[in-house]
């Protein structure tokens, strides 16, 4: 009888990238050590010549060979449903999508269209261990939006309610919400969620690549819970998510794992230093990029997710990642306990947390 292989995905959170400034040694290096067979991250800068930038606070772009660079330290997949994969018009997305699939590289969560935006990207590791990965992104600049017949990003739009206490807008005119609700559009999560199902009646375990939650800050936005609640319930395995640029808490549900938010992975320190330099005065969030981030090593075995390590990484001054020895690294994983939505049920092995799942 022929042994059951143990299948490994890598799966990391945003890359911002130049060509400019060559990726060192020790960053593939840090990749391969985690002995992956794909690896998978959100690259959040287009990659073209073209277009114009689009009006807004942040609009940042860099080569096309930076796919080069992508596919030389190992990635075959990559989500570019983010906040900036439009920084620069149509153009500027076409360029990004042509430059990775001319390196072998899949992408998801944007396109020519809805239905591409939303086609997973697929990895058959064997006939019975299939899986699939969407790209979806609740952040959605204006115009950003992939329709129909037109392209852009696979979107889950998110509605926005300011509630204020009487006493307080009272006494402080002026004062800060006392509450903010939010609530994903029912049609988008809908879609999602069939999709999801489609890909489970043929059998394929399905991870949901999400760029989501508040830039910068620690705490959970109101309804990202809700809607990993329901993508657990329409088949989802795993949810990876991003955006925040720092790490989140960690949560299971019903044995599917939300990474709700991984951290920068790289993040080029002359690109986000040119970025902060245009930002506007008195900016409600504060522009600053954590340097401890996270990453997963996803085990697959016999057509079923087996487990989940979770290693924390720290980014050197000049955005790229390298490793945590043990003790800062275990401190680190202590802190992630501490975060929304709470315990999280994993053993700390050293250097790394395990969550098994099977």
């Amino acid at each position: 009888m022929t042994k059951e292989e143990t299948y490994r995905m890598l799966v990391v959170g945003d890359m911002v990238m130049s060509a400019e400034r060559q990726v060192p040694g020790f960053v593939k290096a840090l990749i391969e050590s985690f002995d992956a067979h794909s690896v998978v991250g959100n690259s959040e800068i287009p990659l073209t010549k073209r277009g114009r930038p689009a009006a807004k606070f942040v609009a940042w772009r860099a080569e096309p060979t930076v796919a080069q660079q992508i596919h030389g330290l190992g990635f075959d997949i990559v989500s570019i449903a983010n906040n900036h994969a439009v920084d620069y018009g149509r153009e500027g997305l076409e360029d990004t999508v042509t430059a990775f699939q001319s390196m072998g590289i899949q992408t998801v969560g944007a396109g020519k269209d809805l239905d591409t935006a939303l086609s997973p990207a697929v990895v058959t590791f064997d006939a019975i261990t299939k899986v699939a990965i969407i790209g979806v992104a609740c952040t959605l600049p204006l115009g950003s939006i992939a329709g129909a017949n037109h392209p852009g990003i696979a979107p889950i739009r998110v509605s926005t309610r300011y509630e204020f206490d009487p006493m307080d807008l009272q006494e402080e005119p002026g004062c800060q919400p006392t509450y903010i609700h939010t609530e994903p559009n029912p049609a988008d999560v809908e879609r999602l969620c069939q999709r999801i199902r489609a890909l489970k009646e043929e059998d394929y375990l399905v991870l949901v690549s999400i760029h989501w939650g508040n830039a910068f800050q620690k705490q959970l936005a109101q309804y990202q819970r809700p809607l990993a609640h329901v993508f657990q319930q329409a088949g989802c395995d795993l949810i990876i998510g991003h955006h925040p640029h720092t790490i989140h808490g960690i949560e299971v549900i019903n044995r599917m794992p939300v990474l709700y938010s991984l951290g920068n992975f790289i993040m080029d320190e002359k690109i986000v230093g040119h970025a902060d330099s245009g930002l506007p005065e008195g900016l409600a969030t504060a522009w600053i990029m954590s340097p401890e981030a996270l990453v997963g090593v996803v085990e697959f075995k016999s057509g079923r997710l087996r487990s989940l390590r979770i290693h924390p990484i720290l980014l050197d001054a000049h955005g790229f990642p390298t490793c945590v020895e043990a003790t800062p690294g275990r401190k680190l994983l202590r802190e992630v306990e501490t975060y929304p939505p709470g315990p999280i049920g994993w053993e700390l092995k050293g250097e790394y947390a395990l969550m098994r799942l099977m």
